[in-house]
């Protein structure tokens, strides 16, 4: 009887809900290719490991199935890097010239940025900082929507997850970085507002 009671009390507690945190690691697939300017094309790239935390819920459909949704904050960062930065005065920023960057109308300076591999050495600029990077910070609002599959459902818990996530943005900046010193630049025109994943999981 006391078996019985026990679980029908866990059946009876469908809801659970949790705080959750990750590192997150975001990069390319290949090296090759640049989302901010073709001429970027052929740097050497870097990720970072950022955080994401938020909260979940899940409803116990039964003993073996859930559903699961939540919220996530999820911060991404990624740099290009072997870039060269010039002090162009009396022009406006040169981040309006790179293909996919609408230009930061607080930028302090005048700067155009250009890759170290394209560079002229008859420019007539000031070289500002060379070796720079340009550093891409990416914010997201996550919502998933998941269901999970208790394949072994006893002491010791095996799961299987699988759904999709949409993603909101909500943070979209790019910076020039040099020995610790961070120019606002501007930010990326080709970033959708929302975003989708296809999530699997054990």
């Amino acid at each position: 009887n006391d078996v019985i009671e026990e679980e029908s009390n866990k059946l009876n507690n469908k809801w659970s809900i949790a705080t959750n945190a990750a590192p997150v690691y975001f990069n390319t697939l290949g090296g090759q290719g640049s989302s901010i300017d073709p001429q970027f094309n052929n740097n050497s790239k870097s990720g970072e490991v950022n955080m994401s935390y938020g909260i979940s819920a899940s409803y116990a459909v039964n003993k073996k199935l859930s559903i699961r949704s939540g919220i996530n904050r999820v911060n991404l960062g990624y740099n290009t890097n072997d870039i060269v930065v010039f002090q162009s005065v009396g022009l406006s920023s040169s981040s309006s010239a790179l293909q996919n960057v609408n230009s930061s109308s607080n930028s302090a300076d005048a700067i155009s940025l250009i890759s170290s591999e394209t560079l002229d050495a008859s420019a007539s600029e000031s070289i500002v900082a060379s070796n720079a990077s340009i550093n891409q910070a990416l914010g997201y609002i996550e919502i998933p929507l998941e269901i999970e599959y208790a394949l072994i459902n006893k002491k010791f818990g095996f799961n299987i997850i699988g759904g999709f996530s949409s993603f909101i943005l909500n943070n979209n900046e790019l910076f020039s970085e040099f020995n610790g010193n961070r120019t606002r630049i501007g930010e990326a025109t080709n970033l959708n507002k929302i975003s989708y994943s296809a999530n699997f999981g054990l």
